[in-house]
């Protein structure tokens, strides 16, 4: 019940607008359930489409990042505000060159990107656009942790952190899902 009406209270805060949708993003489940999960260079964007190579091959794959348009317009708006830092991911694609962690859903969508960074991996999602912003649900575990500036608006005893710019994860943690 305490978890139903945190989230009651974050969506109301966050929504701030009746047509605006928030999507949960359980990021223990999503580990569990990526149909793909493998590291990457981005090597170029064509279109509507993301070109990358699977580290260590010379194959060039395309994945769709239709949404590329509008979710980084909405992420530099919101930087513009004053909303969000430049140093916030939610909503930022990979840079080409870049080498990340991909995770692709059964339907062969783009799930989230993570960078590694030490000893985590840095998990966010390129595709919060408006009207379909995405907030990590984090399991209080030693392997999940928020990113730094995420603020805790849970009492102390919740079981999950919530941030909308992503969460970070042990490299031994994601190590067990591929």
């Amino acid at each position: 019940m305490k978890r139903f009406v945190s989230l009651l209270i974050l969506f109301a805060a966050i929504s701030g607008s009746a047509s605006a949708k928030l999507i949960m993003i359980n990021i223990k489940e999503v580990l569990q359930e990526a149909a793909i999960m493998k590291t990457i260079i981005v090597t170029g964007y064509e279109g509507s489409e993301m070109l990358y190579q699977v580290n260590g091959s010379n194959k060039i794959f395309r994945i769709d990042c239709a949404v590329k348009k509008s979710s980084e317009s909405f992420r530099e708006m919101q930087i513009k505000g004053k909303f969000m830092k430049p140093s916030d991911l939610s909503g930022k694609w990979p840079e080409i060159g870049q080498t990340v962690l991909i995770l692709i859903s059964s339907k062969n969508r783009v799930l989230l990107f993570a960078a590694k960074s030490g000893t985590n991996y840095r998990f966010w999602d390129p595709n919060s656009i408006p009207f379909a912003n995405s907030m990590f649900e984090i399991p209080k575990e030693s392997s999940f942790k928020p990113v730094p500036g995420c603020q805790n608006i849970h009492p102390d005893d919740a079981d999950y952190w919530f941030c909308t710019d992503g969460c970070l994860v042990s490299v031994d943690r994601v190590k067990e899902h591929y």
